[in-house]
């Protein structure tokens, strides 16, 4: 898979644009990563095991569809698409993430996985062991996906949609101005927080389309600060997971 992998990343070569569009696509398409890595990085752990098995499953399936691989290690392209499907309405549920944000993670990881692997002059045969390894950590989930009824397909492996309501990123803004109150300014816990605040505030400026600095305003003025110091830890944990990813650098 790995050769497949580098005519992937390598796109095609078209006619060459003028120096200020490719300037103005590169700055979006690099704010389009950031954000897309955020967001993947925010994923629970299990979650983001659950996208590299589905980004996985898709180059399997490309390779095979190309003619440059007969291994489908019991993979057909409706359970490929079953699984990326489905995987996605969970996160969708679970985030608030849209179809084109999940997407997006979808390719931050592919991009990610694939420097794994060619990065650092990784040399052919360590590349194939480690996508081996990876397929074989995969293959229960790939085993769980059931799409024998004719319909939309089942993918029982993947973990349960969490109960829990993840907090978008105004309000990630408050909950960091709430746990950042009391900290002395000049502590270089403040100067973090502070950076973090400000890479959200970009994050929600990026997803709105506009500034809506107000946004972050109400969501502060909105906070229950008591209510979520109150919050048992199992549920507090994955909201200050999801906001210190999105608050990531």
């Amino acid at each position: 898979m790995w050769w497949i992998l580098l005519a992937l990343m390598g796109g095609g070569q078209g006619d060459a644009p003028d120096s200020a569009t490719t300037a103005a696509t590169t700055v979006a398409e690099a704010a389009d990563e950031a954000m897309a890595a955020a967001q993947l990085a925010a994923l629970p752990e299990v979650r983001q095991h659950e996208v590299r098995c589905a980004t996985i499953a898709s180059a399997v399936m490309y390779d095979v569809g190309r003619g440059v691989s007969k291994r489908s290690y019991g993979l057909t392209p409706a359970k490929a698409e079953t699984l990326a499907g489905r995987l996605a309405g969970a996160i969708m549920a679970e985030t608030g993430a849209s179809d084109t944000e999940v997407r997006a993670m979808y390719k931050q990881d592919f991009e990610a996985f694939t420097y794994a692997l060619l990065g650092d002059g990784q040399d052919q045969k360590t590349a194939e062991r480690t996508v081996a390894a990876a397929i074989d950590d995969c293959q229960p989930l790939y085993a769980s996906i059931d799409v024998s009824s004719g319909g939309d397909g089942v993918v029982t492996g993947l973990a349960q949609v969490s109960a829990i309501t993840m907090p978008d990123t105004p309000q990630c803004y408050a909950i960091l101005t709430h746990i950042s109150v009391g900290i002395p300014a000049f502590k270089d816990e403040a100067k973090e927080f502070a950076a973090m605040k400000a890479r959200l505030a970009a994050l929600h400026r990026k997803q709105a389309g506009a500034a809506t600095d107000a946004d972050l305003a109400a969501a502060v003025a909105a906070f229950d600060g008591a209510a979520f110091d109150a919050l048992p830890e199992e549920e507090a944990e994955p909201k200050l997971a999801q906001c210190f990813g999105l608050a990531a650098e």
